[in-house]
């Protein structure tokens, strides 16, 4: 399914500022952009109306929180045992992201753990869920950031 909304450059400009810093204020953002304030308020409301601004988070670090080895994990299992998996998934230990995906491993999960010892762990925890066929393990050796504006993904 394709979404398409009506999005101008200054929602993109809110969204991208908002995505830097989403505790920014409203008073300091319409500076930032040399707009309004009751602007800023509407057109975020109206990105929230829409559907496409979903809501405001924190993104953690988990090597600084003390999560620095990272996997992830693809996870073959029968079409008829998905939901079943993905709710067992859903409340496994270090299971960070949970994506649905094409090909004969439907399932890739991104994993945390605390230590090599732990990630171990949290495999073989995995690899005894029982509607699990076979699991591929992709050890995650560095990070690269590619941070990019919606500005440029749009274009």
């Amino acid at each position: 399914m394709s979404y398409s909304y009506a999005i101008d450059e200054l929602d993109i400009k809110i969204l991208n500022a908002l995505l830097r810093n989403s505790r920014i204020s409203y008073r300091r953002l319409a500076r930032e952009l040399s707009i309004g304030e009751s602007t800023v308020y509407s057109r975020i409301n109206k990105l929230i109306n829409l559907g496409i601004l979903k809501g405001f988070t924190v993104i953690v670090d988990y090597e600084r929180a003390g999560l620095g080895v990272e996997a992830f994990v693809e996870v073959k299992v029968k079409p008829k045992d998905l939901s079943d998996v993905i709710n067992q998934l859903r409340e496994a230990k270090g299971v960070i992201a949970i994506y649905e995906v094409s090909g004969e491993y439907p399932l890739l999960l991104r994993i945390a753990a605390k230590s090599n010892e732990e990630l171990v762990r949290i495999i073989d925890e995995l690899g005894n869920l029982e509607p699990i066929l076979d699991i591929n393990i992709k050890y995650v050796l560095r990070k690269y950031e590619n941070p990019q504006s919606l500005i440029q993904l749009l274009e």
